[in-house]
C-alpha cells in the first residue's frame, strides 16, 4: 500500500468556492458545481472514523496527487 497523503488543507470562501492548499500553497481553486461536489465529499469525510486521513484523500484526489503508477498493487505474483 502507498504512503498516505499529507500536507493538504482547504478553505471554503464566503462565495462557496473551495481553495485547496498543499504545504501552505494554494494549488487548486474550485467554483460552482465542482465546489459543491467537493464540499459534500468533505462533509461525508468529516463524520467518518478516520476523519483526517479521509479528508487528505479527498483533497489529494482533487489535486491529482493520488495513485501514481508506482502505487498500484500487483494483481499476480511474479514467478
Amino acid at each position: 500500500m502507498g504512503v498516505p497523503p499529507e500536507g493538504f488543507s482547504y478553505r471554503i470562501t464566503s462565495d462557496g468556492d473551495v481553495h485547496v492548499s498543499h504545504h501552505g500553497r494554494v494549488v487548486t481553486r474550485l467554483r460552482g458545481k465542482s465546489a459543491e461536489k467537493v464540499r459534500r465529499q468533505l462533509d461525508q469525510a468529516a463524520g467518518a472514523e478516520n476523519e483526517e486521513l479521509r479528508i487528505q484523500h479527498v483533497l489529494a484526489r482533487i489535486t491529482g496527487q493520488y495513485k501514481h503508477g508506482n502505487e498500484r498493487e500487483r494483481k499476480t505474483k511474479r514467478g
